[in-house]
């Protein structure tokens, strides 16, 4: 009985480095498998709130020309533009929630009657190098991006 303890004794003091190899070899793939998905699902995330500061912004830019009747300057004649950089929308994420991935600018006609929204991916942020590229809104309401990746098309990024 006594040497029965003895080899049930060796048998579990360890793994043996088959199996230790066997399990780095599925956490390895498990990895390989989990990293790109998990990436892609983060910049997702970070589109999304790109374009819900465009809307944003977008229903800001109609109200003051509900009050102005001009989408370049609010009431008191200031540029929007302007005031643009001192709202909350005008970056992606929002102050104080992350890493700021996209700037959010607006640009007005000469005529004042239409303006042009864009989220532009911040230089060595963290969308820097989304395949989506930059967002654009007009006061249309159409959706497009510019500096897409090779095979965007806007209905994929505008998700």
């Amino acid at each position: 009985m006594h040497n029965d303890f003895r080899t049930f004794k060796k048998r579990t003091q360890g793994f043996t480095l088959i199996e230790l190899m066997i399990v780095i070899a599925i956490v390895g793939i498990l990895t390989a498998v989990a990293l790109p998905n998990y990436k892609e699902y983060v910049a997702r995330g970070r589109r999304v709130d790109a374009q819900t500061q465009l809307l944003s912004a977008q229903l800001w830019l109609e109200r003051i020309y509900a009050q102005s009747f001009d989408y370049a300057k609010d009431g008191s004649g200031t540029a929007t533009s302007t005031l643009m950089t001192s709202q909350p929308f005008s970056k992606s994420p929002r102050a104080g929630e992350g890493t700021q991935a996209y700037s959010i600018t607006v640009s007005a006609t000469s005529l004042a009657t239409t303006y042009t929204l864009t989220a532009t991916r911040t230089s060595g942020g963290p969308a820097a190098a989304d395949a989506c590229g930059n967002f654009i809104l007009s006061s249309a309401g159409v959706k497009s991006i510019a500096s897409a990746a090779t095979g965007k098309v806007v209905a994929d990024c505008w998700k």
